[in-house]
């Protein structure tokens, strides 16, 4: 599984990508945006 973190702050917010087994960056940013 893969789990996604989100966390406000000041600058912005800070995306967590957070892997516990190997997956497909590429389809995980293609998800995000």
């Amino acid at each position: 599984n893969t789990r996604v973190r989100i966390k406000g702050g000041n600058s912005g917010g800070t995306i967590i990508i957070e892997f516990a087994d190997s997956v497909d960056l590429q389809r995980i940013v293609n998800e995000l945006t």
